[in-house]
């Protein structure tokens, strides 16, 4: 797999990675939450549960950002949040 990363943050994945993704996605049952390291380290949950909607996203071609909160949210970022959230 080729995975180009622009300025050091941004992944682009090609097709061939996505389709990779959907029978990865398919064969775990559409739960990819019980992931282990090769020394049998399992991820928190809260980490799984990320990787776990990143994956469903990218399996169903949907196009996903991820970023993290900003220590003080101002009025203006918790009025787009709702929003965002009333959407869903």
């Amino acid at each position: 797999m080729t995975i180009a990363t622009q300025d050091g943050r941004s992944v682009m994945i090609t097709s061939e990675e996505q389709k990779s993704i959907e029978r990865f996605f398919s064969a775990v049952g559409s739960d990819a939450s019980d992931f282990a390291t090769s020394e049998k380290t399992t991820l928190p949950d809260d980490v799984a549960r990320i990787i776990n909607v990143v994956l469903r996203a990218i399996s169903e071609g949907q196009t996903i950002s991820i970023s993290t909160l900003p220590k003080e949210i101002t009025t203006t970022t918790a009025a787009s949040m709702l929003m965002y959230h009333a959407q869903q």
